[in-house]
């Protein structure tokens, strides 16, 4: 696995970018977080867990954030390799919940949670059918507190998809924001 965090300086602009990035070396997985330059000093920590997942913790105010960045095993995962991958977030979720800060895990889960609204963890702006990654995505939310923040807002149809098949017939909406509802119900409160 390559694991580096580098400032590159890009050719079109003055302004630094920081580059931290997990992942293998066969083209194949990886997650990148590209910090501007001025966020750049926010970043306190940056923690790789895997080629699937990396997080990065922000100085925010009110509160810090932890942004967690994955990229799930496919359908044609096995389910060892489905395992490993939510244990690993599970176990990083954990960690994270110690501290007061906002967790926030993004990135391409491949799942798909379905239309309709479920308790606090799927809203009512899902779309299509559940797939077998998609449950497994809601259970991880369940056991450990956190929500599809996606679906719970409704948007424009040409936004609901983030990836369609070569024919044109198969959509996907594989990209999911979460955050942990208590955090969520907590700020709605405030402002």
């Amino acid at each position: 696995m390559e694991i580096f965090s580098q400032y590159l300086l890009l050719p079109t602009t003055d302004e630094k970018f920081r580059i931290i990035y997990s992942g293998g070396n066969a083209n194949r997985r990886g997650v990148t977080f590209i910090v501007r330059g001025k966020v750049s000093a926010s970043v306190v920590h940056y923690q790789t867990v895997s080629d699937r997942i990396l997080g990065i913790r922000l100085k925010a105010h009110p509160v810090g954030m932890v942004l967690v960045q994955v990229y799930a095993p496919t359908s044609e995962a096995t389910e060892e390799e489905m395992e490993v991958f939510y244990d690993d977030v599970a176990q990083l979720v954990k960690e994270q919940k110690k501290s007061a800060d906002c967790l926030i895990i993004i990135g391409d889960l491949n799942g798909k949670v379905g239309a309709g609204k479920e308790e606090d963890i799927i809203g009512p702006y899902g779309i299509g059918n559940r797939n077998r990654n998609g449950q497994l995505l809601v259970d991880c939310s369940r056991r450990h507190n956190l929500m599809a923040a996606n679906t719970w807002f409704q948007a424009k149809a040409n936004a609901l998809h983030t990836w369609s098949d070569v024919t044109g017939w198969t959509d996907k909406e594989s990209n999911r924001l979460r955050s942990g509802r208590q955090e969520v119900q907590k700020w709605d409160t405030e402002l």
